[in-house]
């Protein structure tokens, strides 16, 4: 990690002609691969690039890159469709996995409105088929309440509509 700063350091420093500091100083003296990196640094700014380069190599380069762009034909790129990739596949494969489980023990943990009336999870680990028979009438029960105090409304409703109301249809018994 200290080679990797004192690298970004000795770039930073190398133009702008100032001191490295005390800590990159220290690192140098004991580190062989960074002072090499620096003296690599200092060759290659000491040497003009453009005057290793000749006239005779720029136009042979030149002819090449042109001779390279006119005689190749634009490769066609071969793009094979992968049906099944692997990151999709998983991520639906975990959305079902999430949605079976919300959708499943929705209800499990919810505690019921008779106090006393076990859960039917709780019954069927029991193997007991009477706990089984008396889950089903405590179910059973207050929708059988439920209809009879609907029936009883309904009824006193249609009573109290005939005594306010004469409705004098002709053939409709009272």
């Amino acid at each position: 990690m200290k080679c990797l700063i004192s690298k970004i350091i000795i770039d930073s420093r190398e133009d702008s002609g100032k001191k490295l500091p005390v800590f990159v100083s220290e690192h140098l003296k004991k580190c062989s691969g960074c002072r090499a990196y620096k003296n690599l640094g200092r060759q290659l700014n000491s040497v003009n690039p453009y005057d290793v380069i000749s006239d005779q190599s720029m136009t042979d380069l030149n002819r090449k890159i042109s001779a390279n762009i006119y005689n190749n034909k634009p490769r066609e790129s071969k793009r094979s469709i992968r049906l099944f990739s692997p990151v999709p596949i998983a991520a639906i494969f975990f959305i079902i996995f999430i949605s079976l489980g919300v959708i499943l023990f929705q209800g499990t943990n919810k505690s019921s409105e008779n106090g006393g009336s076990k859960t039917l999870i709780d019954v069927a680990t029991t193997g007991n088929m009477k706990n089984i028979n008396d889950l089903f009438t405590r179910v059973e029960s207050p929708i059988k309440r439920e209809a009879e105090e609907l029936k009883k409304t309904i009824n006193s409703a249609g009573e109290y509509l005939k005594s306010v109301m004469d409705f004098g249809l002709p053939g409709i018994p009272d």
